[in-house]
């Protein structure tokens, strides 16, 4: 069975016009990963409230109440 991955406007080809997005998304994921990693302490490859909390200002985040 052959996958197909769809990108933004439902095709199967990244077009000019999407691709900054593309690479936009591909490093923030890949840094998400390695954020995911530095704080996944338990290496059980979830993330308790915790560890999610510590991990939110690697990211540039914040929880608001």
């Amino acid at each position: 069975k052959t996958a197909t991955l769809k990108e933004g406007d439902g095709d199967e080809w990244i077009e000019r016009h999407e691709f900054a997005t593309l690479l936009r998304n591909i490093f923030y994921y890949n840094r998400a990963f390695k954020v995911f990693d530095q704080i996944d302490s338990g290496r059980d490859r979830r993330l308790d409230l915790a560890e999610f909390q510590k991990g939110l200002p690697l990211l540039g985040m914040k929880l608001s109440a």
